[in-house]
């Protein structure tokens, strides 16, 4: 048996140093996976679909297709394309704004208020999570129809005629803020647990009342949290599909529904292609002007 020399550092301290001074070589092995994954998942597959924008339709299956700026030409240059642009900017915005401010009011109150039975309450507000869009963009079909449960109880309140829910642009809005209220709350709690409350009451013992504290201390705390749930939930309104189909119809038109009547219906995977793009540029799009709106706060 050899007997360790007295100069001889422990296992534990030769293999930390050794990985300190591979610390590069480390992170870049453990990122690697990552980055492959990343490469053949995202990256690839994205520029083939910017590849497949560029291609005419005709010639989409040739060895040697003709490239064209056609298919975007034909999407900016007709009005009704350009209309459900504008349409799913207007209806993701107005989801933004809404579900953004409901989740951060419920957020603070779980975070802050501390209620009785706050296990329950955690747990309604992550339940809706568990269940597939699909099953509640068809529980809105029910609830908002015009035999549905919220007409129903509108008519025994004395309403002369049943309102028009289904197959317009306010019942997209409220059905997909509903979808995304509480993956945007559980955001908002995650970020808002993260803010000490001491600051609020050193705030009201300098003097302030309730609501400049908040609004001075509380709001600037957690802008960025609010950012990015704000952007996710924008993003995914902007891309919503199953709302689209089932509660606006083919009366309300959204964009995101258009990759899949291009691709699917008429076969023109190009122009689909192009639309596709041009979804995730306003994604992308969103994630500059989000860090750009920061940067100029100071935030």
């Amino acid at each position: 048996m050899t007997s360790r020399s007295p100069d001889t550092p422990p296992l534990s301290v030769t293999v930390s140093r050794w990985f300190q001074k591979r610390q590069g070589l480390v992170t870049t092995g453990l990122l690697a996976p990552l980055v492959v994954i990343l490469i053949f998942a995202y990256v690839l597959p994205m520029a083939g679909l910017v590849k497949m924008s560029f291609v005419t339709n005709e010639s989409f299956s040739s060895p040697s297709p003709d490239y064209t700026w056609g298919n975007y030409t034909r999407f900016f240059t007709d009005p009704w394309y350009l209309e459900t642009l504008m349409r799913s900017f207007r209806v993701a915005f107005l989801v933004t704004v809404i579900t953004v401010i409901l989740a951060y009011l419920i957020a603070y109150y779980v975070v802050f208020s501390r209620p009785k039975h706050l296990d329950l309450l955690l747990m309604l507000i992550i339940a809706p999570v568990m269940v597939g869009n699909v099953v509640r963009a068809f529980g809105w079909r029910f609830l908002m129809g015009d035999t549905g449960l919220v007409n129903g109880l509108l008519m025994k309140l004395g309403l002369s005629e049943p309102l028009s829910f289904m197959y317009t642009e306010h019942g997209i809005i409220i059905a997909d803020a509903s979808v995304l209220l509480p993956l945007i709350t559980i955001i908002l709690i995650g970020v808002l647990s993260r803010l000490n409350p001491v600051y609020m009451d050193a705030a009201k013992s300098l003097g302030a009342n309730g609501m400049r504290a908040f609004w001075h201390v509380m709001m600037p705390l957690s802008l960025h949290g609010i950012g990015a749930a704000s952007l996710i939930c924008f993003t995914l309104a902007f891309g919503t599909f199953e709302t689209a189909v089932l509660i606006g119809g083919g009366r309300v038109q959204m964009v995101a529904p258009l990759v899949y009547q291009q691709v699917g219906l008429t076969f023109d995977w190009p122009f689909g292609a192009a639309i596709a793009f041009i979804i995730l540029a306003v994604s992308v799009s969103g994630i500059i002007l989000h860090d750009l709106v920061l940067k100029e706060k100071g935030a």
